[in-house]
């Protein structure tokens, strides 16, 4: 799955994962590639997430239900809970070095698949 800013390709292999694991245990992401997170509802404790046993930085975006950029930071290893400023239902976790992404709050993205 790829996701979209204004018609321009900002990751092209987005991979949905469980929001219990995230990237717990995993390979070091690509410039290219993401995890989508999708939670039930929007919320900003809902969407909370965690570090430990993620050895790697990362970047990570939360989007509301209407795909629109509510939050964005760069998260560094085993921080024990990181919350978006507001209420969000998708969290995008992406390599840091990934430079198409700053600045995007406000913004809408798109993902060529849709969520279920």
């Amino acid at each position: 799955m790829k996701i979209i800013h204004k018609e321009e390709v900002i990751i092209d292999n987005a991979k949905i994962s469980s929001a219990l694991n995230g990237l717990m245990f995993s390979k070091k992401l690509k410039v290219n590639q993401a995890i989508i997170i999708k939670r039930e509802r929007e919320s900003i404790l809902d969407s909370a997430i965690h570090m430990l046993f993620v050895f790697q930085k990362l970047k990570i975006i939360w989007l509301n239900e209407n795909k629109e950029v509510v939050d964005v930071k760069t998260a560094r290893p085993f921080i024990s809970f990181l919350k978006p400023k507001k209420p969000a239902k998708y969290i995008i976790e992406m390599c840091p070095e990934n430079k198409l992404v700053n600045n995007l709050i406000g913004e809408k993205l798109e993902f060529t698949q849709k969520l279920i």
